[in-house]
């Protein structure tokens, strides 16, 4: 118990209040956010099923292409681990900070750690399609100027 007790006070005097209440403040945005993506979620998974469900019926139109579909899907369900993690570090350090849990804290910021380098890994992989593309238009207008 006198361990217990000596972990909280080392912990305490790491933490100032303020820096306590930030996190506090960082978790009830993240929570807030977390809730309204996982509503827009919602709808972008109606959104894919739209296009997924007239195939799975055998329906197969040009209107509503099963790639298109599944990549709504992915896409939806890669977004939803995000804001799962984010919703768990909300919750994780709202939980513990009042209790100076030390683990809890440090999950807490292990998830919102996942949370950054998935955006972050999300934010390569766009800017690597978009440099392609520009590349590929570059391309396209060089060849188009080349012929006339």
């Amino acid at each position: 118990m006198e361990n217990q007790n000596v972990l909280v006070t080392d912990l305490e005097s790491n933490f100032t209040d303020k820096m306590k209440s930030y996190l506090l403040e960082m978790a009830k945005w993240a929570k807030f956010i977390s809730i309204v993506c996982f509503a827009a979620l919602f709808v972008f998974l109606i959104f894919s099923l739209n296009y997924l469900l007239p195939v799975l019926k055998g329906l197969f139109t040009h209107t509503h292409n099963p790639i298109q579909g599944i990549l709504y899907l992915m896409i939806t369900l890669l977004l939803a681990l995000a804001n799962w993690k984010l919703l768990q570090f909300s919750n994780g350090i709202i939980k513990n900070i009042p209790l100076m849990n030390k683990v809890g804290i440090e999950i807490g910021l292990s998830r919102l750690k996942f949370v950054f380098k998935f955006y972050g890994i999300v934010l390569i992989v766009c800017l690597v399609v978009f440099l392609l593309f520009v590349t590929k238009t570059f391309t396209l207008y060089l060849e188009s100027t080349e012929m006339q």
